[in-house]
């Protein structure tokens, strides 16, 4: 991934946080992006401040937890562009940081449907538009509390960790493959 200008750029929870930096990022080094949040009027600040820095944006309400919707929204992406280039799977909350004992199980449910299968979603949906692409790419975004929890962070950790898993399990042969097929050399 040499360069972004004028690939395609796919990112969840654009409307606040590491989602808006990374959209404006992207916008700034020539990206055209395609934008998503479950968060409506922060997604459209992001999309507001992206396209005065020139970027060609397409924005969508999206809940990461619906593997339906996130097809729905991939083909629509492929179709709107042409191709899909980059996916950074974002979108995540946190949780709270209540007492095991003390947190219902629909947060727990929540959080894990959102933070770990959100970040499964949008890498099955996208990887067939990557890899008709030629030059595709997926970053799946998580914290620190991947590989090492705070005592006050009791659900994410676990989705922090999951998407490490998840993205180890990609770096291993299957991915390489997915690489070399990705690059015309498989």
């Amino acid at each position: 991934m040499s360069t972004v200008t004028g690939k395609v750029a796919v990112v969840t929870g654009a409307g606040s946080g590491i989602g808006r930096s990374l959209a404006s990022e992207l916008a700034r080094r020539g990206a055209r992006l395609a934008l998503s949040d479950i968060d409506g009027t922060g997604l459209a600040g992001t999309a507001a401040q992206v396209t005065s820095l020139g970027a060609e944006v397409h924005t969508a309400r999206l809940d990461v937890s619906d593997r339906t919707a996130v097809e729905s929204y991939a083909t629509t992406v492929a179709e709107h562009f042409g191709a899909v280039h980059q996916v950074y799977n974002n979108a995540g909350i946190g949780g709270g940081g209540g007492a095991v004992l003390e947190t219902d199980w629909s947060v727990y449910e929540r959080t894990i449907a959102i933070n770990l299968f959100g970040v499964v979603h949008g890498t099955k949906a996208f990887l067939p538009h990557l890899i008709a692409s030629g030059d595709g790419h997926v970053v799946n975004i998580s914290s620190l509390n991947g590989i090492m929890a705070q005592p006050t962070l009791r659900k994410m950790p676990a989705r922090q960790a999951a998407t490490v898993i998840v993205d180890g399990v990609e770096a291993g042969r299957p991915r390489v493959l997915l690489e070399r097929r990705l690059f015309g050399k498989a």
